[in-house]
């Protein structure tokens, strides 16, 4: 699977955005997951092996950002309560 279309109806969109920013991981994470991502991308791309340390640091990148979501989406079901 390429990517994933997220699809917000208004109703959605005004619970998204009343979130509170410290459910997210912060922005100096966010750009390292990027960069993180990528460089992965490109090992996978070449057949080459991803440093064990870089692995390390982008498994633990990926779970914050599940927790994350988990957070975000809770709290979404919340607001339908």
């Amino acid at each position: 699977m390429k990517g994933i279309a997220l699809i917000l109806l208004p109703c959605w969109i005004r619970r998204w955005e009343a979130i509170t920013p410290s459910a997210f991981p912060d922005t100096k994470q966010q750009k390292q997951l990027s960069e993180l991502m990528s460089l992965w991308r490109s090992a996978q791309d070449q057949g080459a092996a991803f440093p064990p340390e870089q692995q390390a640091e982008l498994d633990s990148l990926v779970e914050a950002e599940l927790r994350a979501a988990t957070a975000r989406t809770a709290q979404m079901q919340q607001g339908n309560a």
